[in-house]
Order: structure tokens, then C-alpha cells, then sequence
């Protein structure tokens, strides 16, 4: 099916995702559709806050928001 080019986008950003095929990505961005303009950029801010400050510990490599896990 031929989609608005800013729906075919967010579909393509899905399918990045390990796991996520073209039938699942169209859901997933159909489902964005239905939620209201703040749970979308709640969405968007966490995915933003994620990569901004997520990392791995420098002595044991688990994930944490600091230099050092506790």
C-alpha cells in the first residue's frame, strides 16, 4: 500500500528495530497515529533521553545513566 511519505518514514524507522518486519512496523505506526500529541512526544523524549544519556559502566559494562553503575 502506498502511505504519506511521513508515515512511510516512521514505518522505515520501525523496521530498524531487530525483530520488527514490515506488517509489525505499520502496526506500530498506526497505533502512533491513535495516541494524542502528548504521548507522542513522551515517546519521542524518551527515545531522545535514551541515547543522550544511557551508557555502560566503565568497570563492568552493565547500562547506566552514570560513569559508574552502583
Amino acid at each position: 500500500m502506498i502511505y504519506p511519505k511521513s508515515l512511510e518514514n516512521l514505518i522505515d524507522s520501525f523496521k530498524m528495530l531487530p525483530g520488527i518486519g514490515e506488517k509489525t512496523a505499520e502496526r506500530l505506526a498506526f497505533s502512533i497515529l491513535d495516541c494524542n500529541e502528548d504521548a507522542v512526544m513522551e515517546f519521542g523524549n524518551n527515545l531522545l533521553n535514551i541515547k543522550n544519556n544511557i551508557k555502560k559502566c566503565k568497570l563492568c559494562g552493565s547500562l547506566t545513566d552514570n560513569e559508574v553503575c552502583s
